[in-house]
């Protein structure tokens, strides 16, 4: 259920305390209704310089990582998750640094793969050792996880965020073997805890996301919207932000594409939506993610519950909206202007790294 303390307390911290007066201010000079400035805070980006600083702490690991692995790795890097597709919600957002083998790579098509003789998992296994005792060691006073199967978590004083290091190789798709463009490059990563290795498609992912968004307009702040309800519940919703994207995505254009400063009607529109996934088991069934990896609704992916208590939330929030305005501020809410809100413009950092 939709806790609003949780949700007023997630959306004050959106922002830098420097200029979390100011949007607030504006917003409430704007509209008096409260429940109105949660639906509108909500769909917002994490402002540029937070999510450039999180690439920071990312490049920061990077760089002793980079110095300080055994040059028989070859080890290369990239980005992946929210932060890398603009749809994060928290100012303090997690990373993953992909760090990864550059012995080998998985090559679809090629007789042997990913390598001549190689034990693979062996390979990475020994790389994930290497990139554990590199961190304790480069960063002494820093807490470094291992924990995790699939990653190693480092946190510490300097780091604003924390940063995921996912050890794995390269999956060179047919598709990339032509183009050699890195939406089309996929990544196998390890899970130690097997162990296996998980293949994915993260570039595509974003690709995905960010060309829906030109279109729409709409598909970001749907899935930043969607994002804080999870987040706001008490108990917390199962679904992954993962799966909420790929929710989102999945909804048509008309859906997303609304007038700017829409709010209401992108949030009525999409409520709609997912009272029709949740109505229909067919189109759940037929559901992809954005990268065609796997079916959105499948085990260890989104639930019919999962889809529910989201659906719940959205319909508790837009109850309190309408309950606390009047009837002509409801229709007028698409038309009351929240200068330098609506248009976004994507940090430097998403745009060199996201795809």
């Amino acid at each position: 259920m939709l806790n609003f303390s949780l949700l007023d307390k997630q959306l004050e911290e959106r922002q830098p305390f420097e200029k979390r007066a100011n949007v607030t201010k504006n917003l409430s000079e704007a509209s008096a209704n409260q429940n109105e400035n949660r639906l509108i805070l909500a769909m917002q980006p994490i402002d540029a310089e937070s999510t450039e600083k999180t690439f920071a702490n990312g490049e920061s690991v990077k760089s002793q990582l980079q110095i300080w692995l055994p040059a028989e790795y070859r080890v290369n890097f990239a980005y992946q998750g929210s932060v890398t597709n603009n749809t994060h919600i928290r100012i303090h957002s997690d990373i993953d640094l992909l760090a990864f083998h550059g012995g080998f790579v998985l090559r679809d098509g090629a007789p042997q793969a990913p390598g001549l003789g190689i034990n693979v998992i062996d390979a990475l296994t020994r790389l994930r050792a290497s990139t554990v005792s590199t961190l304790k060691s480069k960063f002494p006073t820093y807490i470094v996880d291992s924990n995790p199967g699939k990653s190693v978590a480092v946190s510490g004083p300097a780091l604003s965020s924390k940063i995921d290091v996912v050890n794995g190789n390269w999956w060179d798709t047919l598709e990339y073997q032509r183009t050699q463009v890195l939406s089309d490059r996929g990544i196998s990563i390890l899970n130690s805890k097997v162990p296996e290795t998980i293949q994915n498609k993260p570039f595509d992912h974003n690709r995905k996301i960010d060309e829906k968004d030109r279109q729409t307009g709409g598909l970001r702040k749907g899935i930043r919207l969607l994002k804080t309800l999870k987040y706001s519940s008490a108990p917390q919703l199962s679904i992954s932000s993962y799966d909420i994207a790929a929710l989102v995505w999945n909804m048509s254009v008309s859906t997303l594409n609304v007038d700017e400063n829409a709010y209401l009607n992108l949030a009525e529109n999409i409520f709609k939506e997912l009272c029709h996934f949740v109505d229909n088991q067919p189109v759940r069934d037929a559901m992809m993610v954005p990268n065609g990896t796997r079916k959105v609704f499948v085990a260890g992916g989104a639930t019919l519950d999962g889809l529910k208590a989201l659906r719940d939330n959205l319909q508790m929030l837009l109850y309190g909206l309408q309950k606390e305005a009047s009837a002509s501020a409801i229709k007028g809410i698409h038309r009351m202007a929240y200068p330098n809100l609506w248009q976004e413009v994507l940090p430097r950092s998403v745009r060199i790294h996201s795809y």
